[in-house]
Parts: structure tokens; C-alpha cells; sequence
């Protein structure tokens, strides 16, 4: 399951969310069933960690412009 929570994190920073979810949801759905993961559960995780990677996008450009800064002071 945190394997892929990372993965969709990770493409939720790259792609968009339903293109990642219809891409990597039917792909990783037979192998959490076989895990013993209720599907409902699963895909409230998947889309949670969507949302997660889509928000990390967004802060990595001040992580980006802020490190030179935070560089210098130490």
C-alpha cells in the first residue's frame, strides 16, 4: 500500500489526477484485492495521494527559489 501511495504521489506531481488514476488505478486494483484491501478503502487512498502529489507540485517551485537563500544563511 505505501509503495503505491508513493508512485501515485509521484505521478500526481507529473500528470494530471484522473489521467494518473485511470492509468495506475486499474493496474494496482487486482493487487490490493489479492492483499486483502477493500477496493472502497483502496480508492479513497488512491485519490487522497492524488491530491497529495497534486499539491506537492505546486510547492516545489518556493522549495526551488528559497534554497539558494537558505544556502547562504548556513
Amino acid at each position: 500500500m505505501l509503495l503505491s501511495i508513493g508512485i501515485l504521489i509521484v505521478m500526481g506531481s507529473v500528470l494530471e489526477g484522473a489521467a494518473a488514476l485511470i492509468i495506475f488505478g486499474p493496474l494496482l486494483l487486482p493487487v490490493a484485492t489479492q492483499l486483502g484491501i477493500a477496493p472502497l478503502h483502496y480508492g479513497v487512498v488512491l485519490v487522497i495521494a492524488m491530491g497529495i502529489g497534486l499539491f506537492a507540485a505546486a510547492a516545489w517551485p518556493g522549495v526551488y527559489t528559497g534554497l539558494p537563500h537558505w544556502q547562504r544563511t548556513n
